[in-house]
């Protein structure tokens, strides 16, 4: 039985029905890929990597409260309220558009002695 023999059998209520169903399967096949692509990326950074931008994201949360960080300033090891807030909400940005968890790359990073590359 071809496809368009079907189709005429179908209900309009039916081919609704899988209609939707076929938007919502193309909806999680996009969810899918683009997860498929944050792993993608996230395997190619270093844990030096992860943390350098984790901290460029903390200086931006931090000015926009109106303060300036110093050069390479490390917020993770700041005892400031305000500045730990800062690493704190980037590290919530970074885990959520990567899926990525700054704190395990310091980890990772204090494991085999690597350091964040000083920012410029």
């Amino acid at each position: 039985m071809s496809s368009l023999t079907l189709s005429m059998k179908m209900s309009p209520k039916d081919t609704g029905r899988l209609f939707s169903k076929a938007c919502r399967l193309e909806d999680e096949n996009k969810q899918l890929r683009a997860r498929v692509t944050e792993l993608e990326l996230s395997a190619q950074r270093s844990p030096a990597e992860i943390v350098n931008q984790t901290l460029e994201i903390a200086e931006a949360l931090y000015a926009l409260r109106g303060y300036i960080a110093p050069l390479g300033h490390l917020f993770y090891e700041s005892t400031h309220p305000h500045e730990l807030e800062a690493w704190r909400a980037a590290c919530v940005v970074q885990e959520m558009l990567t899926n990525t968890s700054p704190e395990d790359a310091l980890s990772d990073i204090e494991d085999c002695a690597e350091k964040p590359i000083e920012q410029e």
